[in-house]
């Protein structure tokens, strides 16, 4: 399968480790919440090709009743970066529902 090379040819921010030091309280971070995919291994298959881009994604259910996952990507301490990511997810890759989330984010989990 052929993937829109845009990502591959940006150069990517790095994302926020908050295991390696950083602490999450408090500090200002943003990510990219993607569409709401109605089976796990569509989501995991989608974060898996935004990973092969070099970019931080994570898969995990999507709040509501239904039984949904979302992607995220991130999370990045730059509104700048998250915005520059989530033009290339919505022009590039057709997640037009795409939308940065602020807040500080726990260690491993997305907002």
């Amino acid at each position: 399968m052929a993937y829109p090379p845009t990502l591959a040819t940006l150069a990517l921010p790095e994302s926020v480790d908050f295991g390696s030091g950083a602490e999450p309280e408090g500090l200002q971070s943003y990510a990219i919440r993607t569409v709401a995919f109605e089976t796990l291994p569509l989501a995991e298959a989608t974060a898996a090709m935004f990973r092969e881009f070099g970019a931080d994604a994570a898969v995990a259910p999507a709040e509501g009743d239904a039984q949904s996952y979302v992607v995220w990507i991130g999370p990045y301490t730059s509104l700048a970066d998250a915005r520059l990511i989530e033009a290339a997810v919505k022009q590039q890759f057709g997640f037009l529902d795409a939308r940065i989330v602020a807040g500080a984010l726990p260690n491993g989990s997305p907002p």
